[in-house]
């Protein structure tokens, strides 16, 4: 599986007492999203091919804004995996905060120098 560069735990869901994922990045240019729940503990949940070794990822979660929200929908926002790759690249892949499938990946370079 490759020697680890990067690796963040998804923010704790309001609620709840611990988080469900791991984003870990490796040297082989993939990001795995593991499983922190007890009754699976670290199975891969989903995998990532990246064009480059990450430098850095960070995992936010963005909740749903705007006046149609209820609470009955508090959870109903977004988890976004941010991968900093060591060509100057951004990538950020919408994560499903149920199932950890990643999904609607998008580009940007930032520079030559790795994201952090």
């Amino acid at each position: 599986r490759g020697d680890i560069a990067a690796l963040d735990i998804a923010p704790v869901p309001e609620g709840r007492q611990r988080s469900k994922f791991l984003a870990v990045g490796d040297h082989a240019s993939q990001v795995r999203i593991l499983s922190l729940d007890p009754d699976d503990c670290l199975a891969t949940l989903a995998v990532q091919a990246l064009p480059a070794v990450p430098e850095s990822l960070l995992i936010i979660d963005s909740p749903s804004t705007g006046e149609s929200a209820s609470e009955e929908d508090a959870g109903a926002g977004s988890l976004f995996l941010h991968s900093g790759l060591a060509n100057g690249v951004l990538l950020r892949t919408e994560m499903d905060r149920v199932t950890g499938a990643m999904s609607d990946t998008r580009t940007r370079f930032l520079g030559t120098r790795a994201p952090k």
